[in-house]
């Protein structure tokens, strides 16, 4: 029997566990109660703006000669704020002016899947007797994606990481700017981009125990019980930080351990091995029944009946799911109790917008990498296994595997050793030339063209779709005790090639790196807008295009050379130089033929360290010989300090002569100079095997309306009025004499939209999810101390 009660302490309000009601409330295990985005107050409602939305995402710009097609651009649908015309900020220029440097080849990147004991077999259970559940919540895919362990290769990260850019979010090439996508996640990954809120919060006293007008539980009992085992669990000697996953799945999982710690890797292949050392994906369906272990666990717990004790185990499971694979936060793997309102709401069958808290989270540690003292020992935590798949996507970074498995795209390129091996030139040549990206491989329909409109009807595939063209800040809150909402702009106008759009010079959204922390209302404002439907906007999604660097302006091809990544294209011997090893700790390597090579000191010496390692390296005549990890002609290497722990002669990429082409002989000007003057939309192409199995490729409706001579900047909002447009009835090819009928349309009035609305599996109609506010039960966070308790036996 457990006792659960509120306190105040400060400014806060905790909640607290204890095991008797005599105990002192700040004795037991207590956590900060945050008011929930998905259960605001009255004033704190958020009411959005319809016509704040764009009528048109895509603007058909009308070529200098009536000969040529028109072609479209994806516009911001979030005021700018100014042109970027000089060269953006990012690591690979903090590197070269020597302010930072890697000065090590062991790259420490903290979030990517690692193996738990336990964790295997609880997965292969969920996914095999609550299949259904995880199915009904839109997670079944991605959970198992987390059966896989992912692969990189070190230099290929530094490379990225060098060239990103924290002021936009995106990853800057000699061939334009690209990035992770909210589309990319969800097609990559299986997560969600369309369900409630995601938020990270501990209810307060009230909640637990409150009941709508039906008489239902606004927050399950399930959700009690895991914060009952949390208490136990703290209790554990090991629990000093807080409860682990490890012990949390020997808690909770009672099956037999049959999977043995993966071998690390020993060498790098040119071909994928036939090992990856991945449990199969393909789970089949089992009857759902309790052995006698896991019934005697319920029955400590006083978890009676088959239903609830489903709820509670596959929450506990999902509460694990999202703190170590979803969302990792700590290198401890710890649980956050913040997640369990969330994860006992998914097993009761509710779906959640998870994309857009993994997106965001992506993007905090690409910049937190960017901007750290030392980016080979960030401490910053973000699921990279994510980041790993978009590369090999995009890049063709890692080795496919052989038969492809079942289940997302990501585990195609997971398993032991399933990265490619490049050295430091090729990886930066490949990256940061960008002349051999996968261009529109994420399509939503890749072989036509598709008009989308939002009227409130549109299936979930392609309305995901287009929240995914939509410019927005992302917001994510993970249980903390400061309660900051942090927010990441996110620009699909800047990286519009990738959904097959021309793209043009575009400005910056308003708020800065430093101003990336917002209060609670306007966090759920920007929730608001990404979820927001029937905003009655249109979108004209192109085909792919053959030839994808014809899809640029004139404009773009004249300006973004000075403001691309030359200089570290020009630096990339620096660039390569500053991943040598740590020079306060020379090691030796194993030496070639004509001698043994040490590790040069000269390159990146931190600041006071001892004259004697110059005296040591001098005996060896470091400075003509070649730096350790950047040879290119297949001698051995040191890899004492490599995260992929092997040591063996690296073979050097077959085709490692071919990554140079385009960009280095002719720059970034050069690259478009063969580009018309004038780009084209592709026309519609029939390409086998390039159709999307997941959404309708039905005729477009003939009866389509385009938007003509739309405003390139925000509709302006009228209350209580609606906006007249302009628009010509498409019953003709684009361009012919009879699409001369103009006709009238105005939008709904309804140009104010409450996203107070009932809670369901679906998003919620006009933005949000959120259930609405019981009569009984208290919404707020209590300033009063309640001396009575909840108990729970």
């Amino acid at each position: 029997m457990v006792y659960l009660s509120e306190f105040k302490k400060g400014d806060d309000i905790h909640l607290s566990i204890r095991d008797s009601e005599k105990d002192d409330l700040k004795t037991g295990t207590h956590f900060v109660i945050q008011r929930s985005l998905r259960r605001p107050t009255g004033s704190m409602r958020a009411t959005i703006d319809q016509e704040i939305f764009r009528s048109e995402m895509a603007i058909q710009v009308t070529p200098g000669t009536s000969s040529d097609p028109p072609f479209y651009v994806l516009k911001s649908t979030l005021p700018d704020r100014y042109q970027l015309d000089a060269l953006s900020p990012m690591l690979g220029r903090r590197i070269l002016s020597g302010s930072v440097g890697w000065k090590s080849k062991n790259l420490r990147v903290s979030g990517e899947a690692s193996f738990l004991p336990g964790w295997w077999e609880w997965t292969e259970d969920v996914l095999s007797r609550f299949g259904d559940i995880l199915r009904v919540c839109s997670v079944y895919t991605t959970v198992q994606a987390s059966l896989c362990l992912y692969d990189k290769d070190p230099n290929i990260i530094r490379a990225f990481c060098e060239s990103w850019s924290p002021t936009t979010n995106t990853l800057h090439t000699m061939t334009g700017e690209w990035s992770v996508s909210l589309w990319d996640i969800y097609k990559l990954r299986g997560l969600p981009i369309l369900g409630g809120i995601y938020d990270e919060t501990i209810p307060d006293y009230h909640m637990l125990g409150a009941r709508d007008e039906n008489g239902n539980r606004q927050i399950s009992q399930a959700c009690v019980i895991l914060f009952t085992v949390y208490h136990r669990l703290a209790k554990d000697p090991k629990s000093k930080k807080g409860v682990t996953a490890q012990l949390w799945i020997d808690f909770w999982c009672k099956r037999e351990r049959i999977h043995k710690v993966p071998l690390k890797r020993r060498r790098y292949t040119e071909s994928r091995p036939k090992v990856t050392n991945n449990p199969d994906v393909n789970i089949e369906a089992q009857p759902i029944s309790w052995s006698q272990e896991e019934n005697d666990l319920f029955d400590s717990l006083g978890v009676v009946g088959a239903n609830r004790r489903a709820i509670t185990y596959v929450g506990a499971f999902l509460s694990c799911w999202l703190c170590t694979f979803v969302l990792p936060q700590s290198e401890d793997r710890l649980i956050r109790p913040g997640t369990f309102e969330t994860a006992t709401l998914m097993a009761r069958g509710e779906t959640f917008s998870l994309a857009v808290p993994v997106l965001t989270s992506i993007y905090r540690g690409l910049n937190s990498i960017s901007s750290n003292s030392k980016p080979s020992y960030s401490k910053t935590f973000f699921p990279t296994h994510y980041v790993y798949a978009w590369l090999a996507y995009y890049f063709n970074t890692h080795h496919d595997a052989d038969p492809v498995p079942f289940g997302p795209l990501m585990v195609i390129y997971s398993g032991a050793q399933g990265s490619k091996y490049f050295n430091d030139g090729d990886a930066r040549t490949l990256i940061h030339g960008g002349a051999k990206m996968n261009v529109g491989c994420m399509m939503l329909n890749k072989n036509r063209n598709e008009h989308l409109f939002d009227d409130g009807n549109l299936d979930k595939v392609k309305f995901s779709y287009m929240v995914a063209l939509r410019s927005s800040y992302l917001v994510l809150r993970r249980e903390s005790h400061d309660g900051h909402f942090y927010v990441e702009p996110y620009s699909p106008h800047r990286f519009g090639r990738q959904f097959g759009f021309c793209q043009e010079i575009t400005g910056v959204l308003r708020r800065g790196v430093d101003e990336r922390s917002v209060p609670y209302y306007e966090a759920l404002r920007y929730w608001s807008i990404i979820l927001f439907k029937d905003s009655r906007s249109r979108v004209f999604t192109p085909s792919q295009s053959l030839n994808w660097k014809e899809l640029v302006t004139p404009e773009f091809k004249k300006v973004w050379p000075t403001i691309s990544i030359g200089d570290l294209r020009k630096g990339v011997d620096v660039l390569c130089s500053g991943a040598v090893s740590d020079t306060s700790k020379p090691k030796q390597c194993q030496g070639n033929e004509k001698g043994v090579l040490r590790q040069r000191s000269d390159v990146m010496r931190p600041e006071g360290t001892d004259d004697t390692h110059k005296r040591r390296s001098s005996r060896t005549d470091s400075a003509q010989r070649p730096l350790i990890g950047v040879d290119n002609n297949d001698k051995t290497t040191s890899d004492a300090e490599s995260d992929v722990d092997f040591k063996h002669r690296r073979r050097v990429r077959q085709n490692s002569d071919d990554l140079s082409m385009d960009v280095d002989d002719l720059g970034a000007d050069g690259f478009f100079l063969d580009v018309p003057e004038s780009s084209v939309v592709p026309s519609n192409l029939q390409i086998d095997g390039d159709l999307d199995l997941e959404v309708d490729i039905g005729n477009t409706a003939t009866d389509y309306l385009f938007a003509q001579g739309d405003d390139p900047f925000l509709p302006k909002s009228t209350p209580g009025k609606g906006k007249e447009l302009t628009v010509i009835k498409d019953l003709a090819p684009i361009g012919s004499a009879q699409m001369n009928s103009n006709v009238n349309l105005s939008s709904s009035p309804k140009s104010q939209q409450s996203v107070d609305g009932p809670n369901s599996l679906e998003v919620a109609s006009k933005a949000l999810g959120v259930r609405p506010s019981p009569v009984n039960a208290s919404n707020h966070v209590s300033k009063t101390v309640h001396t009575h308790a909840m108990y729970v036996s």
